[in-house]
């Protein structure tokens, strides 16, 4: 009887290590897998707010053209911001 439920017990724990083992080794693969990814170049060039003078992915930034110049912004509240700025100082 002892010796069943040890046996019993034992298979439990040999289960649950192969378990622990194969999702290690998913979870590697997954890693593994999301650094091959090769990232755009649009993603890679980061642009600077005017504003607030942080720094955002140009895909991500919103663009204003103002007398021949490109700005980029985090958001349209720092590109309002900028023009209200630049129309008082012109």
């Amino acid at each position: 009887m002892i010796s069943g439920l040890l046996r019993f017990i034992f298979y439990i724990f040999l289960f649950y290590f192969i378990y622990q083992v194969i999702k290690l080794f998913q979870a590697a693969k997954k890693i593994k897998a999301k650094r091959k990814k090769p990232a755009t170049s649009s993603s890679q060039m980061m642009v600077k707010d005017e504003v607030c003078q942080t720094y955002l992915p140009l895909d991500e930034a919103l663009s204003l053209t103002y007398k021949g110049q490109t700005y980029y912004f985090c958001s349209e509240k720092c590109r309002q911001k900028f023009l209200t700025e630049a129309k008082s100082k012109s």
